[in-house]
């Protein structure tokens, strides 16, 4: 991935971040080891408290995917 940007609601697999220039991934990170897969001589790990300027962002792009999808586990996360 090249400066897009990306929300995986679900596990990564290992070396996530391995590839990417520029941009950034919103990573749900239910389990809390999601930095034992990414890639962290290439990639910058925050969360959510370090970035809350972001929220809305992510509130837009998980109601877009909703709509899209009716998916009930992404209006499970729109409730957090």
């Amino acid at each position: 991935m090249t400066g897009g940007i990306v929300c995986v609601l679900s596990r990564t697999g290992i070396n996530f971040g391995a590839g990417m220039t520029g941009g950034f991934a919103y990573v749900l990170n239910e389990h809390n080891d999601f930095r034992n897969f990414v890639n962290l001589e290439l990639v910058k790990v925050l969360t959510s408290v370090d970035l809350p300027m972001y929220e809305k962002h992510l509130h837009g792009l998980l109601s877009k995917h909703v709509d899209l999808t009716v998916l009930h586990r992404g209006k499970e996360l729109l409730t957090y």
